[in-house]
């Protein structure tokens, strides 16, 4: 989002028009627009790689932009800059940004039944599989969990190396927020596991209140354990939830 843009007071089609532009200067490709029925002043430009969602504040000559990538997570910084700098902003001035990862990206098909049936089949070298069996059905629950695991190892490396943030002169940090203690944490294992995470990022693990018994003295103890990070390494580079929340 971005103040003072001097392209905030000219017609929508404007608007739009130059950021269309903008996006083909990038080269992304724009497949189609749309705008919302309940307010004139929002758009959205529908992409091969994402959608841009764009609101324009005219009297307050403020804009403010949602990008949603698929994939190329590296692409955000320059993508903001330009969006911001084609409407008359400036990057350097009263701007705001954060960054949300959401899983189910990058092409990567979700992980289904018949997917987990197949590895199965394929790892029993042609035994029959016969689904309502305990055998069966703890085999496919550990197959289930091992494709899992290994969607979450994919997907983690490419956030963690290729969007999040990293200082030059020192590791980055991030902060994984688990479920409760003791239960797995797919996320957290994966990136204390790899060893391309493990050369660039500090990993620390942040689990939830496991009851509702005693909130308060589970909110102080997951506020110090954050204070304590922050302490060590002087700042916090990502905060990433785990599927397990």
């Amino acid at each position: 989002e971005t103040e003072n843009a001097t392209l905030a007071s000219e017609p929508i089609a404007n608007i739009q028009s130059k950021i269309s532009e903008t996006i083909l200067q990038l080269g992304l490709s724009e497949l189609s627009s749309a705008s919302a029925e309940t307010n004139a002043n929002t758009f959205v430009l529908i992409l091969e790689e994402g959608y841009v969602s764009t609101r324009v504040f005219s009297e307050q000559m403020y804009i403010a932009f949602d990008v949603m990538l698929w994939d190329h997570f590296n692409r955000l910084e320059i993508i903001k800059d330009n969006l911001i700098a084609s409407v008359g902003g400036n990057s350097r001035g009263k701007t705001a940004s954060f960054n949300i990862v959401a899983g189910g990206i990058s092409g990567r098909q979700p992980v289904s039944q018949a997917n987990v049936l197949a590895h199965l089949a394929s790892e029993k070298n042609g035994e029959s599989v016969c689904l309502g069996s305990t055998s069966a059905e703890n085999s496919l629950q550990e197959a289930s969990k091992s494709q899992i695991m290994r969607e979450v190892a994919i997907v983690i490396e490419d956030i963690m190396l290729s969007m999040l943030p990293r200082p030059k002169n020192s590791p980055s940090v991030a902060t994984i927020i688990c479920g409760t203690k003791g239960n797995p944490c797919p996320t957290f294992d994966s990136a204390h596991e790899s060893s391309l995470i493990a050369d660039q990022w500090e990993v620390h693990p942040i689990y939830s209140c496991s009851s509702f018994d005693d909130m308060p003295s589970c909110e102080k103890s997951i506020l110090d354990d954050l204070k304590g990070i922050v302490a060590d390494h002087k700042r916090i580079d990502g905060l990433i939830l785990d599927i397990s929340m």
